[in-house]
């Protein structure tokens, strides 16, 4: 089967190299760069954000468990080492290496002979249709105009920190985790807003962030902080939605995104 998947976040890449990998000519559009929107500014954590026992976090649970799998999958095609993009935290949680991860998944797919075109905007996703037998939409709030419907807009505050963390901390709705380089990730803050800012840092938001972090790991140092702005819907699922054309469409992921990529792909079937 020929596929088009439009969008280089985490959800578009994943489900590029799981489509390509059961065997599918699989080509990925992405108008900027892998991993160059909300996606490239996540911490890499896979923790469940809630105990419930909905649906939607059964499904999260389900595609943090498919991680590892999917890790070791991508370091045989690679021969990229798993510890150089994907470990382990005690009481199973993890984190994947932003933004190596998404050189890897490129990598993995161009490997297995799918096709990444970066720099390439689609601007009638219908189009793709006389090409492809099937048109998967992963543009996250790109949807916005490619699907001609409006998202709900969750912007978020993380930082980036110096000090001394052994382990993941998770607790107040925050994460607190060492990165790769021996810095300390944390986030986030988090409100709905109407529409996109423009990657301005509210101060106050900003301060409250590192209030929390400072009750659940006092002295560490701020170095940087960025935000981020993803699309949610409500409800959640289904996953992949059919559109009117035909074509399908991954729902608004909010922070749950690098979870849930996982099993977008078995969605789209």
């Amino acid at each position: 089967m020929k596929i088009a998947i439009v969008g280089g976040g985490i959800g578009g890449l994943v489900t590029a190299f799981l489509a390509v990998d059961a065997g599918h000519e699989v080509t990925l559009l992405e108008k900027d760069r892998i991993g160059s929107g909300a996606s490239g500014k996540a911490l890499g954590v896979l923790v469940p954000v809630t105990g419930l026992d909905r649906p939607i976090d059964r499904l999260q649970r389900a595609g943090i468990a498919a991680w590892p799998g999917l890790a070791a999958r991508l370091s045989d095609i690679t021969g990229i080492e798993v510890d150089d993009f994907w470990r382990e935290w005690p009481e199973h949680r993890q984190q994947v290496r932003l933004p190596m991860v998404f050189d890897v998944l490129k990598m993995a797919i161009e490997t297995r002979r799918g096709v990444v075109k970066e720099g390439f905007e689609v601007e009638s996703p219908s189009l793709l249709k006389n090409d492809f037998d099937k048109v998967v939409l992963a543009g996250g709030l790109g949807n916005t105009d490619l699907c001609n419907a409006p998202m709900k807009v969750s912007a978020g505050v993380a930082c980036r920190l110096k000090g001394k963390l052994d382990t993941l901390i998770a607790g107040d709705n925050l994460f607190i985790c060492p990165d790769w380089d021996g810095t300390i990730v944390a986030g986030s803050v988090n409100w709905e807003m109407a529409e996109a800012g423009d990657g301005h840092v509210p101060p106050e938001k900003l301060a409250e962030l590192l209030v929390r972090i400072e009750k659940l790991v006092p002295g560490l140092e701020l170095v940087d902080s960025w935000i981020g702005y993803r699309p949610v819907e409500v409800p959640r699922l289904p996953l992949v939605r059919k559109l009117d054309n035909g074509m399908l469409a991954v729902v608004g992921l909010g922070k749950i995104g690098i979870g849930l990529s996982p099993m977008i792909w078995e969605h789209c079937l």
